[in-house]
């Protein structure tokens, strides 16, 4: 991905934190099934060095993803996440006139922390 490219998907990034949007297809951590197909963190690396994801998205799923850039805001972030301080809101484009106006998805995440 060249720079320009790369400077698109950037959203936010001082000394501790990386904003990126993530485009939907493109996993953001490693598959592990194929560890050498493209994913974002391995994609981001080569230009920030190290990093944490503090979230993720699934695969087919376009939006914001957070990485920490240095272990204290790892801790941090993960604090927040914890403590329910992080409020993360998804909407869903829906093809056709459904029924109803609002539905709430309440689906337990395994939480998991990947260092790249």
């Amino acid at each position: 991905m060249s720079d320009l490219e790369l400077s698109n998907l950037v959203l936010w990034r001082d000394e501790t934190l990386l904003v990126v949007n993530i485009p939907s297809g493109l996993p953001a951590l490693p598959d592990g099934y194929n560890p050498t197909a493209p994913y974002l963190g391995g994609i981001l690396k080569p230009a920030f060095g190290r990093l944490w994801v503090v979230h993720r998205l699934d695969r087919h799923t376009s939006g914001v993803v957070a990485f920490a850039r240095t272990s204290q805001a790892r801790r941090t972030l993960n604090t927040q996440f914890e403590q329910r301080q992080v409020s993360k809101v998804y909407h869903a484009l829906v093809v056709g006139n459904p029924d109803w106006t609002e539905k709430t998805l309440r689906s337990p995440r395994a939480r998991r922390w990947v260092v790249l």
